[in-house]
């Protein structure tokens, strides 16, 4: 292979062979035929002609290339010559840069087709907590803390119970401690056995008091055939011998104990009675409950203790009542609210189930 720089300096002795030649073939012409036409230089100014043509060969030279450096040889390397087979480019290693781990792709949201259909997300929606119900027994007249004269006027709506009673009473206080509680009106009526879902009934109690005035209790119950108690809802009255009678109004009508769980006519196993519900005490925090056969055997027995809101509102419970039974037996569950001032049950709610060992 041969150096820019040498073939450069190879044309230009070239270029000085081919004057001379020329300068020695012109003067070697003189004695030709037709030699006295005049040359285009005079004969003496030949060698002066050679002389420049040299120079002039020499200055069109191009300046000597820098040496490269010792880090820039490596990749450099020389032009191939005409006609010589081209050089492998040798192309110096170039770091890849690798991506990190770490790196991920933004992401790309989806465009809107025109087509598209909106769906609903599942969304979880809790149940709404189960509305209380109406009492089985409402008493409208009188409200609670009335000022009655004889005549008591009461009106009542119940829930009557097929084949079973209903029991009306007017109590007060016994006279000394140990004393029973007086009975100042008892009235019992019997229920056929398919009665109306829903009976009114309102009447007259005539009732004679010792004092001015003497605190009572109206008491409506109702009772299954077998001499259970299925309901009681009761109203404390204010008696007076004179004046006149001052109704309050009996607020809502709800029930007062709220048996959620267990279901009417469940069969129940295992030994163990789970009671849940709402309770509004009226004074006493005490609930109590018993499983009563038909009977009138307990054959589970339990205390509830039931905190009374502050705004007088239910409160919910739950409890668990342990029973024995020996066979598959139909019980009474009930929950009852008991007095302090006058014994006996001031409100109560039940239902029967199935117990099974």
């Amino acid at each position: 292979m041969i150096a820019p720089t040498a073939h450069k300096k190879t044309l230009s002795l070239a270029a000085i062979f081919c004057a001379l030649m020329l300068a020695l073939l012109l003067s070697g012409c003189t004695n030709l035929p037709g030699a006295g036409q005049p040359t285009p230089y005079p004969t003496e100014y030949i060698p002066t002609v050679i002389a420049l043509t040299v120079q002039a060969g020499l200055a069109t030279e191009p300046a000597a290339a820098p040496t490269p450096s010792p880090t820039q040889a490596a990749s450099l390397t020389p032009a191939a010559a005409p006609g010589s087979p081209s050089p492998t480019r040798r192309i110096s290693p170039t770091p890849t840069r690798q991506a990190s781990q770490t790196l991920t792709a933004p992401p790309q949201t989806p465009e809107a087709s025109p087509t598209s259909t909106r769906r609903p997300t599942l969304t979880l929606t809790p149940s709404p907590t189960p509305a209380l119900p109406i009492a089985s027994i409402q008493v409208y007249r009188p409200g609670p803390m009335s000022m009655v004269v004889s005549p008591l006027q009461f009106s009542v709506t119940l829930r009557p119970v097929p084949s079973g009673y209903m029991l009306f009473e007017l109590l007060a206080p016994p006279l000394k401690e140990g004393d029973e509680v007086r009975i100042l009106y008892r009235k019992l009526t019997n229920f056929i056995s398919q009665p109306d879902p829903w009976i009114f009934i309102s009447e007259e109690i005539e009732f004679e008091i010792s004092g001015v005035s003497e605190l009572a209790q109206l008491r409506i119950s109702t009772y299954d055939p077998y001499g259970r108690p299925v309901s009681v809802a009761s109203a404390e009255v204010l008696l007076m011998r004179y004046g006149e009678t001052q109704f309050n109004p009996s607020g809502d009508l709800l029930e007062a104990i709220v048996i959620r769980e267990p279901q009417p006519n469940r069969l129940i196993q295992g030994g163990s009675l789970l009671i849940t519900g709402m309770v509004r005490p009226l004074g006493e925090p005490y609930i109590t409950i018993e499983l009563v056969t038909a009977d009138g055997k307990v054959v589970g027995y339990r205390q509830l203790y039931a905190t009374p809101s502050a705004d007088g509102k239910h409160v919910p419970f739950s409890i668990e009542v342990p029973y024995t039974v020996t066979a598959a037996t139909w019980v009474r569950v009930i929950l009852r609210e008991d007095g302090t001032l006058i014994a006996g049950p001031r409100q109560l709610a039940s239902l029967e189930v199935l117990l099974s060992p």
